[in-house]
């Protein structure tokens, strides 16, 4: 009896534990998501207001514990950061290529997300201005010879100088000085001038970009390590990064225009302000670097490290993998590109030979040189 009776009480300790189990449940579903959500659901507001003090309240006292792990998953995790996320855009970036190889995507969105990825590690020396092509305008000049600059330019805003180019005083913009010269045609144009920004030439271009739009301007001023002027830089040439060339109504010839013809000889003969990408596209010779400037004539005289004059010589090795039409398999090539400044106007680059040969190992050996 005793037993029968021990095993009937297991038995009704089970039942008990299984409908215990069953009641809380449907207490808390009931009472802990159902009505208390519904409830929220028809006063939102009226609910919000009362309930923030107590999330409020919790917060503060949770506050210490809450950046005490924080501050411990960071020690954790701060030298895998980096290393995760390098190994995400690498991944991502074979993703992209699968993608566009499989056609579920075109390839100038695969080279625009590319660029993307790209954009944070180019320099805003690599897309500006040069120096030397700036146009600018002296701080002395008279009105008569600001009417003649302003009309001879296409450029809507123009930066102003006071001794020397190093020295920039700020921006004329082509909207404030002719209406003003409309209203008074003797007035003094240095009223007129604007503020000018500064930034470094080691900036990234994603940061340019960030802080036209904070600055709510389209120009700076590229300065060097000393506060000596390197050139300047648009928003347009940072887009450009992004979307290739952009052209507006004072862009009379875009780079299909630019001279380019082949001699005799095999050279060819081209205009200096062609884009270096478009230059090795015609040539057929793959992909260009990321640490040379955007056009030849920058390149060029990046190079020169001096004013530029007719017969400079320039030699660079292109090693590059390109595949086969008929075997479809994968070649490496090098060849060297030997330029020739053969024109100069003012101080400016102008036209200049390039001539293709097949490189030599030497030629590559030190080319691997320069480039370490």
């Amino acid at each position: 009896m005793p037993l029968v009776f021990f095993a009937k009480l297991v038995i009704f300790n089970q039942w008990l534990d299984l409908a215990s189990t069953l009641i809380v449940t449907v207490t808390l579903l009931i009472f802990g998501e159902i009505l208390p959500k519904t409830i929220a659901k028809n006063n939102p507001e009226k609910i919000a207001i009362r309930v923030s003090y107590i999330v409020y309240g919790l917060s503060i006292l949770f506050w210490p514990f809450v950046m005490f792990f924080k501050g411990l998953q960071w020690l954790v995790t701060r030298n895998k950061n980096a290393e995760t996320q390098k190994m995400n855009e690498e991944e991502l970036a074979i993703i992209i290529d699968d993608m566009e190889q499989k056609g579920e995507i075109e390839h100038n969105e695969a080279v625009l997300i590319q660029k993307v990825f790209d954009l944070k590690d180019r320099l805003v020396e690599d897309i500006m201005v040069p120096r030397i092509e700036m146009v600018a305008l002296d701080y002395n000049s008279s009105l008569d010879e600001v009417k003649q600059f302003v009309l001879g330019n296409p450029y809507s805003r123009i930066p102003v100088y006071k001794g020397d180019r190093d020295h920039i005083v700020g921006i004329l913009y082509e909207r404030d000085f002719y209406p003003s010269l409309l209203k008074n045609s003797r007035m003094s144009w240095k009223r007129l001038i604007r503020p000018v920004k500064f930034v470094s030439g080691q900036m990234k271009v994603d940061d340019l970009i960030t802080e036209f739009q904070e600055a709510k301007t389209h120009l700076a001023i590229v300065s060097g390590e000393y506060g000596d002027v390197l050139g300047l830089v648009t928003m347009e040439d940072a887009l450009e990064e992004l979307v290739g060339e952009i052209y507006d109504e004072h862009d009379v010839a875009g780079q299909n225009d630019l001279f380019f013809e082949q001699e005799e000889d095999g050279s060819y003969l081209i205009d200096a302000d062609m884009y270096v990408e478009d230059l090795f596209e015609r040539l057929n010779i793959g992909d260009v670097p990321e640490d040379i400037p955007n056009k030849l004539s920058g390149w060029l005289f990046e190079k020169c490290e001096s004013i530029p004059e007719e017969g400079f010589q320039m030699k660079y090795v292109a090693c590059y993998t390109m595949q086969d039409e008929v075997s479809e398999s994968y070649e490496d090539y090098a060849k060297t590109l030997t330029f020739t400044i053969t024109e100069v106007v003012g101080r400016r680059i102008h036209r200049v030979k390039v001539e293709v040969a097949d490189a030599t190992d030497e030629e590559i050996e030190e080319q691997r040189k320069i480039d370490e």
